[in-house]
């Protein structure tokens, strides 16, 4: 210690560990302490490409890029497993070989995946998953692999950056067809199912049923959810049934909506008796003009319910008030606690929705409202809570309750009571 306090002026150390925590306390005080960082995969991968250069060896780009990926931020692993790669692969490196060397699974092979998600096809997954199984794949490794690039893919939709990497293609082509909602479920069921893949049966199995839930509990489509106010529709036999006949639901409310826009923005005198309807309506929107041809104001709760929206973009409408309209351009005024849902993708969907509801093309001004607003979605709360204080004076007030309460000294939690739908 004496040493380290006072050494000679031609004496410098330099200790180097991986374990700083193993030292003892009177040496680290002693010691100007650096972290070395990670190294990015980037930068590993630009190194590995110069290493060949200069030794002459034909690589493919994705298999250096499949050895960046395992190195976990070390060179040191990185030039080791480029080393018996070299040798796996008989001096050229292949991605295919490399990746059978790293018990990957082919990255093309997850973003198909992907790709049949997005499309819906079940049977296509169930024939992608056969064709891995006979190279005896670790489905722990895809389902990490299948996280990864969607994670990719959403970074890839919510920064304006383009992505870099052998894959990047890959991944803008992924981004434009995706939805941003789908995305998020892909990788919470991914991230799950792999905490439950000893569970299953065979890992094959859990695979599976990761890339079923995937398929089966993606959000809606689009404008299929019914308003907060729509009685609920009989249950069907089948959840395939129920799905269908919640979409056919959704579009027949949609369909009476714009109807009664229709009728309202006809002069008085031509009128027409609404025809009787078994799917309940929504409550009809203002109509983009009136008699005279001058624009009239919609009712924003109303057209909000009858747009053909669904998830996150609903959302977005719901915590939106109507400000006015200039010239094509359409104003609403955002709650300022919802300011996160102010994204351009989010915006362009609701600006998409109301220009096909409206039939004439619109541009959307989205501001944030500097004070409270009254919303569709806090108009809704507030029935919800009055739907509730309703069932808890009910309960409260019931006799038997009463009797019970004189009776055996109970009582009632009211948050415990919840209202029937």
């Amino acid at each position: 210690l004496k040493t380290l306090e006072e050494p000679p002026p031609h004496v410098k150390f330099l200790l180097a560990t991986t374990d700083p925590q193993k030292l003892p306390v009177t040496v680290l005080s002693r010691c100007l302490q650096f972290n070395l960082k990670r190294l990015p995969p980037g930068l590993i991968l630009e190194r590995l490409q110069t290493v060949c250069e200069q030794e002459s060896m034909e690589a493919e780009p994705g298999a250096l890029a499949l050895i960046a990926d395992a190195a976990d931020g070390s060179m040191r692993d990185a030039l080791s497993l480029l080393d018996q790669a070299a040798a796996y692969c008989d001096g050229r490196l292949a991605e295919a070989e490399v990746s059978a060397m790293l018990g990957t699974i082919d990255r093309q092979h997850i973003a198909k995946l992907i790709r049949l998600l997005a499309d819906g096809d079940a049977a296509g997954l169930m024939a992608s998953v056969a064709a891995m199984d006979e190279h005896v794949p670790d489905y722990g490794a895809a389902l990490d692999g299948l996280a990864a690039l969607v994670q990719r893919v959403a970074v890839a939709q919510a920064v304006a950056d383009a992505p870099t990497g052998t894959d990047a293609a890959t991944v803008t082509e992924l981004a434009a067809a995706v939805p941003a909602e789908d995305l998020q479920l892909y990788y919470q069921v991914a991230l799950m199912s792999k905490r439950d893949l000893e569970l299953a049966p065979s890992p094959r199995c859990g695979f599976e049923m990761a890339l079923l839930r995937m398929h089966s509990f993606r959000p809606a489509a689009a404008g299929s959810s019914a308003p907060p106010s729509t009685p609920p529709v009989a249950r069907p036999a089948s959840a395939a049934s129920a799905k269908s006949a919640k979409v056919a639901s959704g579009g027949a409310a949609r369909s009476v909506g714009k109807q009664a826009v229709r009728r309202e923005s006809a002069p008085p005198a031509e009128a027409e008796e609404p025809a009787p309807s078994a799917s309940p309506a929504v409550p009809p929107a203002a109509p983009p003009a009136g008699p005279n041809g001058e624009w009239r104001d919609p009712d924003w709760p109303a057209l909000v319910a009858a747009l053909e929206l669904g998830g996150m973009a609903r959302q977005l409408a719901a915590n939106c008030v109507y400000r006015g309209r200039e010239g094509n351009v359409l104003e609403v005024a955002l709650d300022a606690g919802h300011q996160h849902l102010k994204t351009d993708a989010l915006c362009e969907k609701l600006r998409a929705a109301l220009e096909a509801f409206y039939g004439e093309p619109l541009k959307l001004r989205v501001s944030l409202a500097a004070d409270a607003v009254e919303t569709p979605a806090r108009q809704l709360d507030r029935r919800n809570e009055a739907r509730q204080q309703a069932a808890v004076d009910s309960i409260l007030s019931d006799p038997n309750v009463k009797a019970m309460q004189e009776r055996f000294g109970a009582t009632v939690e009211a948050d415990t009571i919840r209202p029937r739908d």
